[in-house]
């Protein structure tokens, strides 16, 4: 029976009575608050979903629903569990499990589902009052679960050594694929976290953990492709202990492909795992490491002391908000034969198709002025002293974004150098001192889309538009208020959409209207808007 998102307020007692159901989906039903103790005459139901709907709790009579497989009861009000829940021993998939704070709720009550698969999310590990409820739960025992929450609330009043305990002792099963762990209280993970034996896991979540000052040895997790770790108030320094216990021949982070340090306050310093010695360069770090993220870490001092033991072949993401990265360092990245070569941070783009600065000024003329640069997408914010951009021979970069940076003046590119090819892209937005475009204008033939805003001191348009950017098909202009006509020879033949919104030059937008002075530069542009109104055309 499939009820979904019917408006019932209560459960018909006449469905109680359907004594041969075997499934019932109350799946987003808003206004259901609670189901009948009835339910439990129900002997034959199998599946029953109440996903997304109104109620708040279980009924006593549930323990009564022997054949039960299926219980969704996810996306509900439900904070408590039903007395009894562990004598549903034939259920398959059970989405949620909340603990609470009387005996019959106690988490022991999981220790005899041992058919549980798929996901389980365990919640309010607070209200665990004895470490022998834990170890009940036999976690370790349900090979078939492939990816566990744990979560306590915020604002817990348990005790951070019977935390630690807890956790201990609700090792999962060294089958598992994903895990995450919210809000722990304790100052130190279990041991087994970072445990070989727990080498099947893919996917590792670690939010908040105020009172934790150490992270386990994560590097061990063989088959770890994505961590992330975020909300951790106590952490300065993330060191050794972070990369684990290897032989000299084997890798930290074998499998890693994604990495994201976010709203860490205290992080002060990312120590990079030690040069390990082998032949042939496979007992580096991070060997698949594509995507970095570190946001929100204010003090961190650098992110480049470890960025230098990452191949850099395999680095295709850096994202790194208000985070230092130092101009003109050098770093040392071992070679594929072995070989230490010393390189500036340009050596980083080796690999790298997509880069956001925020904050800091990196040193953009030497990471984009390299022959060997693969950098396809480039986003700069909030940068205080950028002033010029040199594209050089950054024959891939395909989108720029410029964004509220005071002192940026110019984008400069060298006539031998030849065209920007690959460039589809550009958006300069709030940058007041912005005045000009390469001298001989921009050669970009392949550039589709050109975004200027908020740009106070833009005087005049890239020269020769028309021939210079052949593929142009959308030009927007907002508030660039000293911008008087268009670059001489006219806009691009291929222009569709023209759009001038408040806080243009008056004489622009007047230039632009049916009898203006630039009207025969635009009459061939099928869509233009001025000040969100279309012009209507002959």
């Amino acid at each position: 029976m499939d009820l979904s998102k019917w408006q019932i307020i209560c459960l018909p007692k006449e469905v109680c009575n359907l004594y041969s159901l075997q499934t019932l989906i109350l799946r987003s039903c808003r206004e259901l608050v609670e189901l009948p103790d009835l339910l439990g005459n129900l002997k034959k139901l199998r599946y029953l979903d109440l996903n997304g709907s109104g109620i708040v709790r279980l009924p006593t009579t549930t323990n009564g629903l022997k054949n039960l497989r299926h219980l969704d009861i996810g996306g509900t009000k439900i904070s408590e569990m039903p007395p009894q829940l562990g004598q549903l021993t034939k259920l398959v998939v059970l989405t949620d499990f909340f603990i609470g704070e009387g005996k019959n709720d106690s988490i022991a009550e999981l220790g005899p589902l041992e058919h549980l698969r798929g996901e389980l999310c365990i919640w309010n590990h607070e209200n665990v009052v004895d470490t022998s409820h834990a170890i009940a739960a036999n976690l370790k025992g349900k090979r078939y679960i492939e990816k566990l929450k744990l979560t306590w609330s915020k604002n817990d009043g348990q005790g951070r050594s019977l935390s630690e305990q807890i956790l201990e002792q609700l090792r999962p099963t060294n089958y598992l694929k994903a895990l995450e762990v919210h809000n722990y209280p304790g100052a130190r993970f279990p041991n087994w976290l970072g445990e070989h034996c727990f080498s099947k896991v893919t996917s590792l979540y670690l939010r908040g953990g105020r009172h934790c000052s150490v992270l386990p040895a994560l590097g061990q997790l063989e088959r770890l492709k994505e961590l992330k770790i975020e909300y951790f108030d106590s952490i300065v320094r993330i060191g050794p202990e972070f990369y684990g216990t290897y032989p000299s021949n084997k890798k930290s982070f074998p499998s890693l492909e994604k990495l994201t340090f976010s709203h860490m306050p205290q992080l002060q310093q990312l120590i990079p795992p030690p040069i390990l010695d082998d032949d042939d360069g496979q007992g580096r770090a991070f060997p698949l490491l594509q995507k970095l993220l570190m946001e929100h870490c204010p003090v961190l001092e650098s992110v480049l002391s470890i960025l230098q033991y990452y191949p850099p072949p395999s680095l295709t993401l850096l994202e790194s908000g208000s985070n230092k990265i130092p101009r003109g360092s050098e770093f040392h990245f071992p070679d594929d034969d072995g070989v230490g070569t010393y390189f500036k941070l340009s050596k980083l783009s080796t690999g790298l198709y997509r880069a956001e600065f925020e904050g800091y000024e990196p040193d953009l003329n030497i990471l984009l002025n390299q022959s060997t640069v693969c950098l396809e997408q480039l986003a700069i914010r909030r940068c205080q002293d950028i002033r010029s951009i040199q594209l050089g021979r950054c024959k891939n970069l395909s989108s720029l974004e410029v964004i509220t940076c005071p002192l940026f003046e110019s984008l400069v590119c060298g006539d031998e150098e030849g065209p920007l090819n690959s460039l589809q892209y550009l958006m300069i937005f709030n940058c007041n001192n912005f005045i000009s475009f390469p001298g001989q204008g921009l050669q970009a033939p392949n550039l589709r889309k050109l975004s200027l805003l908020f740009l106070d001191a833009l005087e005049e348009l890239p020269k020769h538009m028309h021939s210079l950017l052949p593929s142009l098909t959308e030009l927007t202009l907002y508030r660039c208020t000293k911008l008087r006509t268009f670059s001489e020879g006219g806009l691009p033949s291929s222009l569709q959409y023209l759009e001038l919104v408040v806080g243009c030059h008056k004489t622009l937008e007047e230039r632009c209207q049916e009898n203006g002075e630039d009207w025969h530069k635009i009459s061939n542009i099928p869509r233009i808007r001025t000040n969100y109104n279309a012009i209507k055309r002959r």
